[in-house]
């Protein structure tokens, strides 16, 4: 992934997965699992932009209300987990969303899986995934 026409990101992609990546913007997914990343733009801590989880996901997860931050070891550095309920951008339907937030060198990235039907093994898919997260 890119961000401000420089490298900030790689992941090891899960077997069957695909991606698209747009500047400061990144997406894998399968059939059954989808994982978006974005670039903090003005973030320089982990703890600042789990404070702004909701405004940072609601191109994709709306009236974001967190009901846990909890500390995660994320890529070999410390982290965030913000867990809570709203809605999903494209429908309004009510769901879930876990939230990760990590660091790779001086960059602050979010990572978001949700829906409706949010299940344990798509917090364990993403968290995974951003496990594989290393700088360029």
């Amino acid at each position: 992934m890119q961000a401000d026409g420089r490298d900030v990101l790689r992941v090891t992609l899960p077997a069957g997965a695909k991606c698209i990546a747009k500047e400061d913007f990144f997406r894998v997914y399968t059939r059954m699992q989808r994982v978006d990343i974005w670039s903090v733009d003005g973030a320089t801590t982990c703890d600042a932009a789990a404070a702004r989880a909701g405004e940072l996901i609601q191109d994709e997860f709306v009236d974001f209300a967190a009901e846990s931050v909890t500390d995660e070891t994320i890529a070999g550095s410390p982290g965030k987990l913000v867990a809570g309920t709203g809605s999903e951008a494209d429908d309004g339907d009510p769901g879930r969303a876990d939230v990760a937030v990590f660091k790779i060198g001086d960059d602050v990235l979010v990572a978001l899986s949700h829906g409706e039907h949010q299940k344990p093994a798509d917090l364990r898919w993403m968290l995974d995934l951003v496990q594989t997260a290393r700088r360029p």
